[in-house]
């Protein structure tokens, strides 16, 4: 009776299921969420590239990143590192710019 009580414990603690996730936690490697992100912090617009190249790039660059709020975060590198600095500081203005109107104003100006 003991050997069959711990021989069913051995099988609920080793199933397939638990194995994978001993697995992943041993051999999968955590992200670094900073460095993963750091790209997307550190990006201007560069010389001679587009307002919407810039806007693609943004995008781009955080698919890597673990933001719980991804397009206040685009909006955000939108409007500090874009090029026209009149613009910039126009974005800054309203209090409840959001990424779609962000990108509007950047597109039309």
């Amino acid at each position: 009776m003991k050997d069959e009580e711990d021989d069913e414990g051995y099988k609920e603690a080793y199933d397939d299921d638990r194995v994978m996730e001993l697995f992943d936690v041993h051999f999968v490697p955590k992200r670094n969420m900073i460095f993963e992100c750091a790209p997307l912090h550190s990006r201007t617009q560069e010389v001679g590239e587009s307002v919407e190249q810039y806007i693609r790039h943004l995008y781009k660059l955080a698919t890597h990143c673990d933001f719980s709020e991804k397009d206040e975060e685009i909006r955000d590198r939108l409007v500090i590192g874009i090029k026209d600095k009149e613009l910039s500081l126009k974005l800054q203005m309203p209090s409840d710019l959001t990424l779609k109107k962000a990108v509007d104003m950047a597109r039309h100006s």
